[in-house]
């Protein structure tokens, strides 16, 4: 677990867990006030160790370990916001090349 001192994910804290004994892993946001929900599904088995930190670059990691396979994926997550608005300027950056 670790939580989002930057703020960039709200500066709330996320988990990696279950909900319930039955479910998938995936990546829990818990709010200061203890409300939680599913912020993403990771593909972890229930042996598999797994790691989640915010770089310096505002970034979240996960790092998901298989023992099946014995490797370690690690993926880097954006906030939602800034990929669309990287997607917008891109897209309006095409549109004036096209126009030319």
């Amino acid at each position: 677990m670790d939580i989002d001192y930057s703020g960039v994910f709200g500066n709330d804290l996320y988990v990696i867990g279950k909900k319930s004994l039955n479910d998938n892993f995936g990546i829990w946001r818990v709010r200061p006030d203890g409300t939680s929900n599913l912020f993403a599904n990771i593909n972890m088995s229930y042996n598999d160790d797994g790691g989640l930190v915010f770089g310096p670059d505002h970034a979240m990691y996960v790092a998901e370990y298989s023992s099946a396979t014995q490797y370690v994926t690690i993926s880097r997550i954006v906030p939602e916001p800034a990929s669309i608005m990287l997607l917008g300027f891109g897209a309006l950056g095409l549109i004036r090349n096209r126009r030319k």
